[in-house]
């Protein structure tokens, strides 16, 4: 698996992250984060993705029932259905949304592809 870089979780907001979002931003754009990190690897691609949605003017959620959330990412245990009743509820919103859910393994330029994808689906009226 090729390697990756990712922006320091500490690093200051406006600093260029490794995989930018495209610039026209036609509304709002959330990823959902599911359930809690528990793996090492895990907790540091959390703060990596959190890091890259500031850096991106992304908004991070844990309500699935927000409107704007384009998609979700969560934990393998989750999406492999080991988790809380009300994890599985999320992720039943999540499905029946329609919205992708992806893991925390997912490379960022996937997560970018997913939230530019939205900015050029029209809102819901």
């Amino acid at each position: 698996m090729p390697t990756q870089s990712f922006p320091s979780p500490a690093a200051p907001l406006g600093t260029s992250p490794a995989v930018p979002l495209g610039t026209a931003t036609v509304r709002d754009t959330t990823i959902l984060l599911l359930g809690n990190p528990e793996l090492p690897h895990e907790v540091e691609r959390w703060a990596h993705m959190r890091a890259w949605a500031r850096a991106n003017l992304v908004g991070v959620t844990r309500d699935a029932d927000d409107a704007s959330v384009v998609c979700a990412v969560a934990p393998e245990s989750i999406l492999d259905g080991l988790c809380s009743p009300a994890a599985a509820r999320h992720m039943q919103l999540v499905h029946t949304r329609g919205l992708p859910c992806v893991s925390f393994d997912t490379p960022l330029e996937r997560l970018a592809e997913l939230c530019e994808g939205a900015l050029r689906v029209p809102p819901l009226p």
